[in-house]
């Protein structure tokens, strides 16, 4: 597949910027086909003893939650046991 050059800009020079603002509505894209699996995931959130999420922002777990860099939490942190559960944000996939 050949790579395809992006069309110029004509609104806010920096695509990370559009990408931030595109997050809700690609949030409720992923929700609204996976309900069911995403309900799951959510139990078993609630669950785990402990949670770690890559993505460095609030959230509404409360105080078992530690929000870290994915490079941090992979060369830093130990393996999480069968009582933590992970989440996983990522813009690139």
């Amino acid at each position: 597949m050949a790579w395809i050059p992006p069309p110029p800009r004509t609104a806010h020079p920096y695509y990370m910027h559009d990408a931030i603002c595109a997050q809700p509505g690609a949030l409720r894209l992923v929700m609204r086909p996976n309900g069911e699996a995403l309900g799951g995931a959510v139990a078993r959130l609630r669950a785990a003893e402990q949670v770690q999420a890559s993505a460095p922002r609030g959230t509404p777990l409360g105080h078992r939650v530690r929000a870290l860099h994915a490079f941090e939490l992979v060369s830093y942190w130990p393996a999480p046991d069968s009582r933590t559960g992970a989440v996983v944000v990522s813009h690139r996939g």
